[in-house]
């Protein structure tokens, strides 16, 4: 058996689709899918934050961390002047 390494893929024994045939290595590719979907409706201004756990390793000996990623997109400087009007 050897060590769980950061960044390699766990794949499934028996997974649902081939485009779900791993275990999660990253919350990044979710977080860019969010971000995106948001930015598709015209929603220009997203703050997202996502916990979740993250999976490295082999299928023999399967490494699991709780991962915190966070995206944001849009006009801050839009935000911040409205809220300065706002308390006027």
């Amino acid at each position: 058996m050897t060590a769980p390494q950061p960044g390699v893929s766990v794949p499934l024994g028996n997974p649902l689709s081939e485009e779900a045939g791993v275990l999660r290595p990253s919350l990044v590719p979710g977080m860019l899918a969010m971000i995106a979907g948001n930015l598709n409706r015209d929603v220009n201004d997203v703050r997202l934050f996502e916990l979740g756990t993250v999976f490295s390793g082999s299928t023999e000996k399967v490494d699991e961390r709780p991962s915190l990623s966070f995206g944001a997109v849009g006009s801050l400087a839009e935000q911040i002047r409205a809220a300065r009007h706002a308390g006027d």
